[in-house]
């Protein structure tokens, strides 16, 4: 009877299909300053800083203006 559940049917595309979408590899986390960025800007009022790449990809970061004190 276990031979029977456990038996492969050949190589379906659907199943194929689903254990690609399943397993594939997703970058879910980026760190650092973005990589070949193309536009900045700068909202006063929010104080937030906009950085666009060449890509398309848009990453905002909070900007403190503490940064902005020179000694």
């Amino acid at each position: 009877m276990m031979k029977f559940r456990f038996r492969r049917q050949g190589n379906d595309p659907h199943r194929e299909k689903i254990k690609q979408d399943l397993f594939a590899f997703n970058k879910t986390v980026e760190h650092g300053f973005p990589n070949q960025p193309s536009a900045l800007a700068y909202d006063p009022k929010l104080q937030l800083m906009a950085i666009g790449t060449k890509s398309g990809a848009i990453k905002l970061y909070p900007f403190v203006s503490a940064l902005l004190k020179w000694n």
